[in-house]
């Protein structure tokens, strides 16, 4: 039987909950030359409520404010990392010390 994720998490690829104020690491393209990775960061700005779902509201890190929404609900991110984050956790404690779940369901 696979381990059921509860349906107010949504997962970084190392499977540690996201959480408001984290910063994720985004895969976004490998380039041509030299065939490196490239990466975007994100904002973990809010959670927000809406019709009958729950969503973070991620900011990109520009000038204008950009954001865009995504729904928790129990999904595991591929390409998407938790970099700085202290949301989750005790005091004193980092986003690396949160459980990290196993993930086996859908992705």
């Amino acid at each position: 039987m696979s381990e059921k994720i509860e349906c107010t998490a949504l997962l970084d690829e190392t499977g540690r909950q996201i959480c408001v104020g984290d910063v994720l690491k985004i895969y976004h393209f490998t380039a041509r030359l030299r065939r490196e990775k490239r990466y975007m960061y994100k904002y973990v700005s809010e959670r927000i409520t809406a019709g009958n779902g729950e969503f973070f509201k991620i900011m990109h890190l520009n000038e204008n404010g950009d954001y865009y929404f995504e729904a928790i609900n129990g999904r595991k991110l591929n390409g998407t990392e938790i970099v700085q984050g202290y949301g989750g956790v005790f005091r004193g404690q980092c986003y690396k010390d949160r459980v990290v779940h196993r993930f086996t369901g859908h992705q």
